[in-house]
C-alpha cells in the first residue's frame, strides 16, 4: 500500500514517499563517506519529519545512530557523542562530519547486516555515570516481530510518536507502525505539553 500515510507531522508523507526520501538521504550520506559501522549522532527538534528521515537514513546506511534530546544540556550531549565516538552529527542545520572521511560514488549503499548495531542508547545515568547500550538490528527485528503477535492492529491505526528521542521506546514507536504497515503521527513537544488529550483527538490518534 504504497499511497498509505506512513508519517503525519501536519502533513502527510506516504510510504512511497518515505522509501525514497530515505533511499535519497541514505546515498548522500554514502556519498559523503558514511559506512557500515559508523555511528551518527543525532540531536534535532522532535516532531519534525526530518529527525525521522536522519534516523530512517543513517539506519538504511548501514550506521548505527546515537540520539540525544535537543532539549538536553550540552554537556549530556558532549558526554554521550564523545563516549560513543560518533563519526558525523545531524542536528536542525543539518548533517556534518566531525571527521575526515573519503567521498565515494552514488552506487554501492551497503546494507546493514543483523549483526550490525542500529543504535547506541545511553541510560540517564542514575546509578552514576550514563552508560551506551549497543541493540543490533537482529536484536530490534526481534522485539518489532514481538510486538506485532501483541499488539492489534490494522492499516487504519494511528500511534502517536511520544517519546523523547534520547529514550529507547522512542525507536519503537517509529518502527512499530512503519514495520506493520499504518501510520506514526507527530507533534511538537510543546504542542503535545499543552494538552496532550486535544492532540490526541487533532491527530486522530488510536494507539
Amino acid at each position: 500500500h504504497p499511497e498509505a500515510a506512513a508519517l503525519d507531522d501536519g502533513e502527510i508523507i506516504t510510504y512511497a514517499e518515505l522509501v525514497h526520501e530515505v533511499q535519497l538521504w541514505a546515498t548522500e550520506l554514502h556519498v559523503n563517506g558514511v559506512r557500515r559501522g559508523d555511528r551518527i549522532g543525532i540531536r534535532m527538534t522532535s516532531g519534525k519529519r526530518d529527525l525521522y528521515l536522519a534516523i530512517l537514513s543513517t539506519l538504511a546506511a548501514g550506521a548505527a545512530y546515537v540520539p540525544v534530546d535537543a532539549d538536553d544540556p550540552d554537556e549530556r550531549a558532549e558526554m554521550v557523542f564523545g563516549e560513543a565516538d560518533i563519526d558525523g552529527l545531524f542536528s536542525d542545520d543539518g548533517f556534518r562530519f566531525l571527521r575526515e572521511k573519503p567521498r565515494h560514488a552514488a552506487e554501492g549503499v551497503e546494507a546493514p547486516r543483523p549483526e550490525d548495531t542500529a543504535w547506541i542508547i545511553f541510560t540517564s545515568g542514575s546509578t552514576g555515570k550514563p552508560k551506551g547500550v549497543q541493540v543490533s538490528h537482529r536484536a530490534l527485528a526481534a522485539a518489532l516481530l514481538s510486538w506485532e503477535r501483541l499488539l492489534p492492529h490494522t492499516r487504519a491505526s494511528r500511534l502517536l510518536q511520544l517519546a523523547s528521542p534520547g529514550f529507547d521506546v522512542s525507536l519503537f514507536e517509529v518502527c512499530l507502525p512503519l514495520g506493520l504497515g499504518f501510520s506514526v503521527a507527530t507533534a511538537p513537544k510543546d504542542v503535545l505539553l499543552t494538552d496532550l488529550e486535544a492532540a490526541f483527538r487533532a491527530l486522530r490518534i488510536t494507539m
